[in-house]
């Protein structure tokens, strides 16, 4: 019905420059010819591209009127017939900059993203946001999880049958999901119709690919036996904007197809609704739309009400715009185009999930000079509730920490890929996944924001994690003081030792009955350390955080007497001031 009634609004309006006299003035069966025309191509544009009329002025089917006018004006060779679509271009164009510019709602813009602290500083960071879980690190990036899937579709599928999904269906990596499910991130991959021919022929989309972000090991999973037809790139009533359309969505906006798993792992398609209200921008979100893919039955539900199994509601390029509206004009529109004061300029968002299980968008601040290789401000916001924390901070930029990565690694030709923030022993860290020139995952590289030198990689997350700790151990003043009441030191007996060979060199490993925790030594720092052995009394000192195991950053063996050199003592006696 709606399309029907678009078509004859172009219709109706199109012909409307036929109305005063001119060439056509008498041809009442050409202008009935004319109009049916009109009709019938506002019927198609409309069900092609289901134009959302939450925009002024018809959205998107303006356009169309304006062309039927100007056809009909030209046609009818009359001079009113020209001002008519000439006045409606004019008064739409005139009406989209006004009710649209940033010259006159500069603040409304500005406070789009809604209200954030002003003084949380990094030392407020280290406390809200809790220490990483080595258990949960993402180290697959999204371009590996791509490739990742690719290996999946014409393997033997689940239940042994040797069809070929991927001569029918296609990866659809528009909308690849990384989510977290059962207490485990996942990329949540779906398929889609490779052409019409596999949309007649199949009973529908025969499942979806699951990628372990968390182990670059784990193979992926095609998950069969769950039949899907709406779809973002399906036919007809089955493709999934057109069903949302004809089901009254026509007047909203939709965007951020997400195709996320419920707790009992099956599949839905979450849709944000939104709406402008700042004339054609300043877009709102009001909530989901959730779409059973087999089905095609829509639940909405507002932003208070969605289900604790959907982890995005606000999509990542509104929160990014709300940002870049925020740090462009929270001093006023003159002053983005004049003073420049405190004006600032967004880096690429990070989908991140925080120790309480939610999930967030961290988004770097740098200042809007090219040339600032400074961090400003990191922002949390909550992907469900869309609200934003600021801390205030001191650091590298996201390309520079990347630089540095792929700098110290270029000789083995691998370079460092997307950054997450981290924090790490209470230092705000960026974890940074490691890849080979085929973009395949060969590690994992730390590195301290406030300090981009600090950096540690290896092949193997934990060895990463512990030679960090060990630099950290070591930067001597450079640490920060709200770090040093976390070291703690003990004098305790060896219960079990083991010695390995890492990538950082030779390392002894240490348990210790009355402490759940192991110790990590690197033998090269300290000279009693390789001839170590059971029921030795040590004297170590390590930052005290709740992880498993924890790289020591200072160890005596009371048992080893080694005589330094003048010289050797000058220089302990100067790291252990530091």
């Amino acid at each position: 019905m709606i399309f029907f009634l678009l078509a004859l609004l172009v219709a109706v309006i199109g012909i409307t420059p036929l109305l005063p006299q001119g060439r056509l003035y008498n041809k009442k069966m050409g202008v009935i010819l004319l109009g049916t025309l009109y009709f019938l191509l506002g019927l198609l544009v409309s069900w092609l591209n289901t134009p959302s009329l939450a925009y002024p002025l018809l959205g998107g089917m303006i356009v169309l009127v304006i062309v039927c006018c100007a056809v009909s004006a030209v046609l009818n060779l009359s001079f009113i017939s020209v001002a008519i679509p000439a006045g409606i271009t004019l008064i739409v164009v005139l009406y989209a900059w006004v009710s649209s510019s940033t010259f006159l709602h500069a603040n409304a813009y500005a406070t789009m993203i809604g209200k954030m602290s002003e003084d949380k500083s990094i030392k407020h960071w280290s406390k809200d946001i809790m220490p990483i879980d080595p258990k949960h690190i993402r180290l697959v990036p999204e371009e590996t999880a791509i490739a990742l899937a690719k290996t999946s579709l014409n393997q033997n599928a689940t239940n042994g049958s040797q069809t070929s999904v991927g001569s029918q269906f296609d990866i659809d990596n528009a909308h690849i999901t990384l989510q977290k499910v059962q207490d485990r991130l996942l990329y949540v991959i779906p398929l889609d119709y490779r052409g019409m021919g596999s949309y007649y022929n199949t009973a529908g989309i025969p499942g979806f690919i699951i990628i372990d972000a968390e182990n670059p090991q784990a193979k992926p999973v095609f998950v069969e036996n769950t039949l899907m037809k709406y779809s973002p790139e399906s036919y007809f009533e089955h493709n999934l904007e057109r069903h949302l359309y004809t089901h009254g969505y026509y007047n909203k906006i939709l965007t951020d197809y997400s195709f996320e798993l419920d707790d009992n792992m099956k599949p839905h398609w979450v849709i944000t609704v939104c709406e402008p209200t700042i004339g054609y921008s300043g877009i709102k979100v009001l909530g989901v739309a959730i779409v059973d893919p087999l089905t095609g039955d829509i639940e909405y539900k507002a932003t208070k009400d969605v289900p604790t199994w959907v982890d995005r509601v606000f999509p990542e390029d509104i929160i990014k715009t709300y940002l870049a509206d925020w740090g462009d004009y929270s001093l006023g529109w003159w002053n983005s185009v004049w003073a420049h004061l405190n004006q600032k300029s967004t880096e690429d968002v990070t989908l991140n999930y925080g120790s309480d299980g939610r999930c967030y968008y961290v988004t770097p601040m740098t200042s809007s000079n090219a040339d600032d290789a400074s961090m400003t401000d990191l922002i949390y916001t909550d992907t469900k509730t869309g609200i934003s924390e600021r801390y205030i901070v001191a650091g590298s930029t996201e390309d520079h920490l990347l630089s540095a990565v792929t700098t110290k690694l270029e000789y083995q030709h691998l370079h460092g890929n997307r950054v997450i923030y981290e924090n790490v022993y209470g230092r705000m860290t960026a974890i940074i996944s490691v890849l080979g020139e085929d973009g395949s995952y060969r590690g994992v590289a730390f590195v301290d924001v406030t300090n981009k030198s600090i950096l540690a990689y290896d092949a193997t997350p934990l060895n990463a994690l512990h030679a960090y700790q060990t630099l950290l151990s070591q930067s001597g003043n450079q640490i920060a003081t709200d770090n040093a009441s976390d070291i703690k030191t003990i004098s305790a007996v060896i219960s079990r030792l083991n010695f390995e060979q890492t990538q950082n060199g030779l390392q002894l490993d240490i348990y210790i009955d009355t402490i759940p925790h192991a110790f990590y030594v690197n033998c090269s720092q300290f000279q009693s350390a390789p001839f170590a052995k059971a029921g030795d009394t040590v004297v170590m000192s390590y930052f005290n955080t709740p992880s498993a195991g924890i790289s020591v950053n200072d160890f005596i063996d009371k048992q080893v007497k080694i005589n330094l050199s003048e010289n050797q003592k000058s220089v302990e006696v100067q790291n252990n001031g530091k």
